[in-house]
């Protein structure tokens, strides 16, 4: 009897002790997934940090290269309306010459054949429209920068999205066009009627940026795998 109740402590003290060993077991296995969960939580927003410091040195540098070009684009801009107006009224000068002087003298006239009056009067029509093309478009890209970096905004307003999206379009079309490995992509524009959201703009279009780029990845992906 005396053996059986030893026995019986004997029983009853390993049962407590497995199960305070599965207690402790569970308690340790619990303690590891929050110090896990605690970890990829602490990664995730190091990440962010990390992307939200990149995204505020981005939007500084693309607002100081704005900046740079809109100073001498505005210049150009602004003197190309005097230059065309200079270039009409040289060239109407020099039809009325043509027309007063019927005769010219050989050495006017193999110079006029040397320099193609013609040619060269038409020519610098298409030059001045091609420059103010340019410009134009160098106006709408550094529109654009700005509108991407929105440093000058205030930090939380109404946001127009379509606005968002063309200049992001706009920035990242050159991505979309046909290369060595990719076809070109083409963009259909098929907008709602949005009405505007209030958030932070410095950070919509990095977001709109990060978006539009994970969107033809997937393209892609889906055109290889045809």
């Amino acid at each position: 009897m005396e053996n059986a109740r030893l026995y019986q402590q004997v029983a009853n003290y390993s049962q407590n002790l497995e199960a305070e060993v599965e207690q402790k077991t569970q308690a340790l296995n619990q303690k590891a997934q929050d110090l896990e969960q605690a970890l990829q939580h602490l990664q995730k927003t190091q990440a962010q940090l990390i992307h939200t410091e990149k995204m505020s040195s981005l939007g500084q540098l693309v607002a100081g290269v704005a900046h740079e070009i809109n100073n001498p684009i505005s210049f150009i801009n602004g003197n190309l309306n005097h230059l065309e107006n200079y270039i009409v009224d040289l060239m109407s000068l020099l039809a009325l010459y043509q027309e007063e002087s019927a005769q010219p003298s050989s050495k006017i006239q193999a110079k006029r054949e040397e320099i193609e009056v013609d040619f060269l009067c038409q020519d610098a029509i298409n030059i001045l429209q091609s420059i103010k093309t340019g410009s134009d478009r160098i106006s709408k890209i550094v529109l654009s920068l700005r509108n991407f970096s929105r440093l000058d905004e205030a930090p939380i307003k109404a946001v127009d999205l379509h606005s968002g999206i063309e200049s992001t379009l706009l920035i990242l079309q050159n991505r979309l066009q046909a290369g060595e490995h990719q076809p070109q992509i083409q963009v259909i524009k098929e907008y709602g009627n949005l009405p505007t959201i209030t958030c932070y703009p410095a950070q919509l279009n990095p977001l709109l940026s990060s978006t539009l780029s994970q969107i033809k990845k997937l393209i892609l992906h889906v055109y290889y795998k045809r």
